[in-house]
């Protein structure tokens, strides 16, 4: 392969990877996370082709060629768009889910995305390999976009169940995990089965892709716009906003009161709640059974502070 296919092949997912972190303007992601999903996306190819040879040839025994309807809706839906998801969704999982790193809404747009474009990176290089620079273009604009809107499909939905986890909501956060397998196999599946079907236009073809690049540019936009911290114990913050902090401690300007009955920080000379300890300015009076200034009487007959050099 020459170095022009190859950097066909590589160049369209690096443009779309490069879009979709470019819009999270808030924080940064370590890069060996983002590279380790991309590599495992990638590697997740060989055993999805491995599946889908055997799925194609129990397929084929069951009587169904491939100018039946039944056949193509089958194996688009239920052998490669399945698998491929499936192993994309699993590396997703294995890798992402109980980093740390995983805090914001917008990371799991993030990570869907590197896993899919690392996927999409590999068979694009395959299917140049040996269908030639033509099929580069022709899948530079086609196949990678739709791995991508997968990709950020399955992302969003992962967030969502990601947020739910934190909240000990298991039955939204397995909810939401469902959702981003089907939604990112049925946008697949669709795309193949029109494409592969022989009495599909390719007008038809274009509308379906262009329509999952419609939602994968709304989705990127949405969650961009609205991301936000999704675990109480966030890593990555904004350095001049203090609220969060990491390991869950919250910092709170001097003088606000902070919930959870955490330590409470008061202008000196004001009065506490619940009977915690006091600050005063030198020379005022404070309550009973409290300390005061040298020289001054407390007025409900206890202890007496005088200086001892005042005779």
């Amino acid at each position: 392969m020459s170095s022009f296919a190859l950097r066909l092949a590589v160049l369209p997912s690096v443009i779309l990877l490069l879009f979709v972190v470019g819009r999270n303007k808030k924080r940064r992601n370590p890069t060996k996370l983002l590279v380790l999903l991309a590599v495992f996306g990638a590697l997740s190819t060989i055993p999805a082709a491995i599946v889908e040879i055997i799925g194609s040839g129990i397929l084929y025994r069951t009587g169904l060629r491939s100018h039946d309807v039944m056949y193509h809706f089958i194996d688009c839906f239920f052998i490669v768009a399945m698998i491929e998801e499936l192993g994309k969704f699993l590396c997703m999982i294995i890798i992402s889910w109980k980093n740390k790193n995983f805090d914001h809404s917008y990371d799991g747009v993030i990570y869907g995305v590197c896993t899919s474009l690392g996927f999409a990176t590999l068979e694009n290089v395959l299917y140049i390999f040996r269908g030639g620079i033509g099929l580069g273009f022709v899948r530079a604009v086609s196949a990678v976009p739709l791995h991508c809107a997968c990709g950020v499909v399955m992302g969003y939905f992962y967030s969502r169940a990601k947020e739910m986890s934190n909240r000990y909501d298991s039955a939204g956060s397995c909810g939401n995990l469902i959702l981003a397998y089907i939604s990112a196999l049925g946008i697949h599946g669709l795309y193949d089965f029109v494409l592969s079907v022989e009495d599909s236009s390719f007008a038809v073809c274009c509308a379906v892709l262009l329509l999952a690049v419609a939602l994968m540019v709304l989705l990127i936009f949405f969650s961009a716009s609205n991301d936000h911290i999704i675990s109480s114990q966030p890593i990555w913050v904004d350095p001049y906003n203090f609220r969060y902090m990491p390991g869950g401690q919250q910092q709170y300007p001097y003088g606000q009161q902070m919930p959870g009955g955490q330590q409470q920080y008061y202008p000196y000379g004001n009065q506490m709640p619940g009977n915690q300890q006091q600050y005063y300015p030198y020379g005022r009076q404070m309550p009973e059974n409290q300390q005061y200034p040298y020289g001054q009487n407390d007025p409900n007959g206890y202890t007496q502070y005088q200086d001892k050099n005042i005779q």
